[in-house]
């Protein structure tokens, strides 16, 4: 019977089709909106935790703690 055939495979590629298009719909208002703000939280964090780790080695850097002793070392 290859006209059952050949509706069997026109559907299956409709469907095919319809499906790729909705799971693109998807991705781009769903996903990838939610994956954009994961990345730019994700750089916030990155950012302010170097910032914080500058910020303590440059202290360190200049100020050092030998026992009870405090010592400044005019490096910065």
């Amino acid at each position: 019977m290859p006209q059952f055939d050949t509706f069997i495979f026109s559907s299956s590629l409709f469907y095919f089709i319809i499906t790729f298009f909705i799971l693109l719909y998807f991705n781009f208002t769903r996903f990838l909106p939610r994956l954009s703000a994961i990345l730019k939280l994700r750089s916030k964090l990155t950012k302010k935790s170097s910032l914080q780790d500058n910020i303590n080695v440059s202290y360190h850097d200049k100020y050092s703690v030998f026992g009870s002793q405090l010592t400044i070392n005019e490096k910065a």
